[in-house]
């Protein structure tokens, strides 16, 4: 737990609580998915519920997730085949297997905007082993998706538990994509 005037986290099972000045969060563990629903409606909708007169803007859902390219086939080439546009080959040679490519992507759905960020990510991963400390290096894409919703003034305290009821579909849309990313 940290609590200071600036940010207060508050772990719990499931899910993180950050509270800031300006925002309140809940940041979920894996094993929370499964009843994120059911934790935002009584968390972040007992919020809403008890502080009906807070100037809400808006509310929102991130979710990210990972892709690899799929096995036995090269980073660089699946990247290119994946993200290549009209544009990138008028920045770099195509013969460059050190450029990595990724997309932004905005569209309405659900009742809000849903807007997906994917970007190459390169990691090093170090291990200790019994032998010693170990490293390696990976290359992958964070899919980032971000489902905004503004909040009409004054906030509605039904229409915004209204939007914490669209996590699951939010979260089945984003993981259909996701198997559209993969496939």
């Amino acid at each position: 737990m940290l609590v200071t005037p600036a940010v207060n986290v508050f772990p719990a099972e499931k899910f993180e609580l950050m509270i800031l000045p300006e925002r309140v969060q809940m940041r979920f563990h894996p094993k929370g998915y499964p009843t994120a629903q059911e934790e935002l409606k009584r968390v972040i909708g007992g919020i809403i519920r008890v502080l009906p007169h807070t100037p809400y803007a808006a509310m929102g859902f991130n979710i990210d997730f990972r892709v690899c390219e799929p096995v036995g086939i090269d980073f660089a080439k699946w990247n290119r085949q994946l993200f290549t546009a009209e544009a990138s080959s008028r920045i770099t040679d195509s013969a460059d297997n050190a450029a990595r490519f990724g997309c932004y992507v905005s569209f309405n759905s659900l009742g809000g905007r849903m807007k997906i960020n994917m970007l190459p990510v390169h990691e090093q991963q170090v291990a200790n082993t019994p032998s010693g400390m170990s490293s390696s290096e990976a290359d992958s894409v964070q899919v980032a998706f971000n489902f905004h919703t503004d909040i009409v003034q004054p906030p509605s305290t039904e229409l915004m538990v209204q939007v914490l009821d669209r996590w699951d579909n939010v979260f089945d849309l984003c993981s259909e994509i996701m198997r559209r990313i993969e496939s």
